[in-house]
Parts: C-alpha cells; structure tokens; sequence
C-alpha cells in the first residue's frame, strides 16, 4: 500500500513539474532563446516628422512626449513629436489629419 502512494505521489509531481516547464517554455518569446533581447530601442526622432539629431554640429531635435485622442482610432495615442510636429499637429486640427498628411500609421503608438 505503501509503494502504491509513493508511485502515485510520485506520478503526480512529476506531472506537475511538466506543466510547469511547459508553461515556462510556451510563455518565453523565440526571440530570448537565442540570448538575444526582445526590446527594440526606439530611435531618437519625431514620430510624425522624423526629424533627428545632427551628429555632426551636435544639435539636439526637442522631443516631446504628447497624448492626443484620435478620433479613427477612438483611444489616446501617445507619440513623441518634436516642437515643430506639436505646432503642425495644431495646424492640421487633430493628429488623425497630421498623420494622414505624411503618412503615419497611428496604429502602432
């Protein structure tokens, strides 16, 4: 009776540990397994204009981070624009026409 409940005992951890690597295994990105990081860096520039940096005079672009509600899209979209893309954004009225303007997906922010 003994052996019997050690058997089934050890039955069911084995089981257990399993589903726990299963899990584990499933839940990881293909992309980890190779040792390499998931995280993409998101490049320095304005999201609608795609003004950047000058490396070479060492001239910042200022970026800032603003929310606008689209109304296509029906939620916030939060994109990081330069000053000028504030101001054009204004200019157009909403960042649905701003972004149709120059041809922006607003889907991926």
């Amino acid at each position: 009776m003994k052996s019997f409940l050690f058997i089934l005992l050890m039955a069911l951890i084995t089981t257990t540990i399993n589903q726990h690597y299963l899990q584990l295994t499933q839940s990881t990105p293909t992309s980890c397994v190779g040792g390499s990081s998931s995280l993409v860096m998101q490049e320095n520039a304005c999201n609608l204009l795609g003004k950047k940096a000058d490396c070479k005079a060492r001239i910042e672009v200022n970026l800032q981070w603003k929310r606008f509600y689209s109304d296509e899209l029906r939620y916030r979209v939060c994109v990081q624009l330069s000053t000028k893309g504030v101001k054009t954004v204004n200019k157009y009225g909403s960042i649905d026409a701003g972004a149709k303007r120059f041809g922006v997906d607003l889907t991926k922010f």
